[in-house]
């Protein structure tokens, strides 16, 4: 059983990342220690997962889990 913020499974989180989603997070965490690009030179995609990851970034240090 794995369980945070709400959100419970039976089965190993890991198993649901994906490639795609792995390379995001490598970005992202690429970004977070080199700076951000200038956001009008990403696609909209880009910029939206950026946001989306940052959020959860910061839900989590609110929540001390970092």
């Amino acid at each position: 059983m794995w369980a945070r913020a709400g959100v419970a499974t039976d089965v190993c989180p890991k198993s649901y990342v994906s490639g795609d989603s792995r390379a995001w997070l490598d970005e992202f965490q690429a970004w977070k220690r080199l700076g951000y690009p200038d956001p009008r030179t990403l696609s909209a995609r880009e910029v939206h997962a950026m946001v989306i990851l940052e959020q959860e970034l910061l839900s989590e240090v609110k929540r001390g889990e970092r």
